[in-house]
């Protein structure tokens, strides 16, 4: 059995537009309010969502390390039609993880007379 737990940061891009109307930017509607900016992550190449350690965790929470958050940040910017319009700002969350494993059940115990390793057809009637 093993058990353990953690805290970690992640971190999210949020964006605005502060034009007179909402503006789509990048497939997405921003206006006045603060809304969390979605990437794609599907793609091969691009900006891993942080390192392998922690790449399970910032997935389960939709978050990236500070590093990618940054570089798709100013990609938005950069991609944007909007870019005089556009306002966008790093929001850093607290990951709090635990695991815990139990035993619950023995299956197919194997003695030393058991020979099915060694020999295919073992104890089987011809």
């Amino acid at each position: 059995m093993s058990s353990g737990n953690g805290t970690m940061e992640g971190y999210s891009v949020e964006a605005r537009s502060v034009y007179t109307s909402p503006q789509n930017i990048n497939g997405q509607l921003f206006d006045e309010r603060w809304a969390t900016v979605k990437f794609n992550n599907n793609s091969l190449i691009g900006v891993p969502e942080g390192p392998s350690w922690s790449i399970h965790w910032l997935r389960l929470c939709g978050l990236y390390s500070y590093p990618a958050a940054q570089a798709l940040r100013w990609w938005f910017h950069a991609n944007s039609e909007h870019q005089l319009c556009l306002e966008t700002r790093i929001i850093k969350h607290k990951i709090n993880y635990s695991y815990q494993s139990s035993r619950i059940s023995e299956h197919a115990i194997i003695t030393g007379e058991d020979r099915s390793s060694m020999m295919p057809d073992w104890n089987q009637k011809p």
